[in-house]
C-alpha cells in the first residue's frame, strides 16, 4: 500500500492577517507597513500608518482604576480577571487599567469605521504614534491575563490580600470592607437613689 504523502502547509502571506473578532492579548504582532518590520520600515525613511491594519484600536477598551493598595482592591481586580476577555495591567506611566477585549460596532468586515463621520471624540484624538505596534519599548509595567497570574504576582510579591474566612465581615455597599463594628460598653444599672423630690431641692437631704 502506497504511503501518503502529507502535503506541508503553505507559508503564510505576509501581507494578509487574519484576526478573529475577540482581538488576542496586547500587543499584537501586526503588519501596518510595506515590510514585516515597522522599525527597518521607519529607519528607511517611512512613517506610522494604519494601511493594513487589523483596526487594533476598535477592538478593545481601557478603563483607568485606582492603583490597588488595599485587600478590597486586589479582591476586586481578582474578581475581574475570572472574567473572560479581560485583562488588567499598570502602564509605562504607573496607571492602572482594566482593559476590555471587544469589537466595535462599527467596525466593518473590512476594518473601516462605518460611522467615521460621526466618530467620537476620542477615536478622533487618537494618533498612530501611540498605536502600541508603533510605539517602542514596553507597554506595560504588569500585565495580567488570568486570575491565577495576578494571585501569583501578589504572593511573589507577599502582598496579603485573601480574607480570612474568604469574605470581609462587613462590607460597604461599593464593595469595601468595614471596619470592625466598636463595642459597646455593658448598659449600667439604676444608679443610687436620690433623696428630695423635683425641683430646685433635689438631692438635697429632707431635713435641710
Amino acid at each position: 500500500m502506497a504511503k501518503e504523502r502529507k502535503t506541508p502547509p503553505a507559508a503564510p502571506d505576509p501581507g494578509r492577517v487574519a484576526v478573529a473578532d475577540r482581538t488576542a492579548a496586547l500587543p499584537l504582532t501586526l503588519r501596518v507597513s510595506p515590510t514585516s518590520d515597522p522599525a527597518a520600515w521607519r529607519a528607511a525613511g517611512g512613517h506610522p500608518t494604519c494601511e493594513g491594519c487589523v483596526a487594533h484600536c476598535c477592538r478593545y477598551v481601557c478603563v483607568e482604576i485606582d492603583r490597588p493598595r488595599a485587600k478590597w482592591q486586589y479582591d476586586q481586580i481578582h474578581w475581574m480577571l475570572l472574567h473572560a476577555d479581560v485583562a488588567v495591567f499598570e502602564g509605562p506611566d504607573g496607571k492602572w487599567f482594566t482593559e476590555f477585549r471587544t469589537r466595535c460596532s462599527q467596525l466593518t468586515a473590512e476594518n473601516r469605521c462605518a460611522a467615521y463621520a460621526s466618530r467620537p471624540a476620542l477615536c478622533r484624538s487618537y494618533e498612530v504614534e501611540n498605536c502600541p505596534v508603533w510605539n517602542e519599548g514596553d507597554q506595560h509595567r504588569v500585565r495580567f491575563e488570568s486570575a491565577e497570574e495576578f494571585a501569583a504576582w501578589l504572593d511573589g510579591r507577599r502582598i496579603d490580600w485573601r480574607y480570612k474566612n474568604g469574605r470581609p465581615e462587613r462590607v460597604a455597599p461599593d464593595g469595601r470592607p468595614l471596619p470592625p463594628p466598636r463595642r459597646r460598653p455593658p448598659a449600667r444599672g439604676p444608679g443610687p437613689a436620690r433623696s428630695g423630690g423635683a425641683g430646685r431641692g433635689r438631692g438635697r437631704s429632707p431635713r435641710g
